[in-house]
């Protein structure tokens, strides 16, 4: 099993007091935020990476701000090609189901 480990900025919310995560909004050219997602947060390699400093604006938002370290265990690794056509394939079968499904209630009015 391989741990990957990565740092992110965490603080706390003082609109509910859940754990925020700094974040940039790529869609906006970079516009920084609080996340509630851990997925969306910006992540950095190692601790030294991390900035000194979050802008002021942000730090208005939030109780308490921390460096956290997250340890991720990767249990599986399954090449995309293969998790693709196993997505694709459990679609098919979802599909021919609804299919069979219909030809059964439209025998239903023969």
């Amino acid at each position: 099993m391989k741990i990957e480990t990565y740092y992110v900025i965490s603080g706390v919310s003082k609109k509910d007091h859940s754990t925020v995560f700094y974040s940039i909004d790529s869609h906006s050219g970079g516009y920084p935020y609080w996340s509630t997602g851990l997925s969306q947060a910006e992540k950095w390699e190692t601790m030294l990476t991390v900035p000194m400093s979050v802008e002021n604006i942000m730090l208005d938002q939030v109780v308490d701000i921390a460096v956290s370290q997250i340890d991720i265990a990767i249990t599986r690794r399954t090449p995309l090609d293969q998790y693709k056509k196993h997505r694709l394939q459990s679609e098919l079968d979802s599909l021919e189901k609804q299919i069979e499904e219909k030809r059964k209630l439209l025998k239903s009015y023969e």
